[in-house]
């Protein structure tokens, strides 16, 4: 088969997306079919592996990060918990400043709700807000965060920033 980066699909955990925006060094396969999805995520991960190692003996700490990013979805998706949170926390540091970093500290925020873990989930939302404060969905997340932890009024405030409708249970 062949390997390497082309402009087609990559396989995630929601289905199948485009990804010749974000640069011609992304692991990729073709669309996908219900059977190929298993082989597809180990076959993007090992080169992901590869395309990180490469970008670590380069110098290219970004080219790192973005790897990071995916390794740790790659992770999550398949269940290591651990290697997802230590590629993403590595992905959100090196790519700081930039979307990338946002998305990064999201899935962090997202594992840590999974944990029950809701100081480091807060903790990681208000790090993607600081990182991309012009981006709604770590407002969201914060948002989230907050409601979780029965701070409804804080909640309120940033449901605000992020221009969501604050309805429902606690809200009154």
């Amino acid at each position: 088969r062949w390997e390497g980066a082309v402009h087609e699909n990559m396989v995630f955990s929601g289905g199948n997306r485009a990804i010749s925006r974000y640069g011609d060094d992304i692991a990729v396969v073709h669309t996908a079919t219900t059977a190929d999805t298993v082989a597809s995520f180990a076959r993007n991960y090992d080169i992901c592996i590869r395309a990180r190692a490469q970008a670590l003996e380069d110098g290219d700490m970004h080219r790192v990060g973005r790897m990071d990013m995916h390794i740790g979805g790659s992770a999550r998706v398949n269940g290591d918990t651990a290697v997802a949170i230590a590629h993403l926390t590595s992905a959100a540091t090196l790519l700081v400043g930039t979307n990338f970093a946002c998305y990064a500290l999201l899935d962090l925020v997202e594992i840590a709700l999974e944990a029950k873990h809701f100081d480091a989930a807060l903790n990681y939302a208000g790090q993607a807000v600081a990182t991309s404060p012009n981006m709604r969905e770590g407002w969201l997340a914060l948002g989230v965060v907050h409601t979780v932890r029965g701070d409804f009024i804080r909640a309120c405030d940033v449901f605000n920033r992020a221009d969501v409708p604050v309805t429902g249970a606690g809200f009154e």
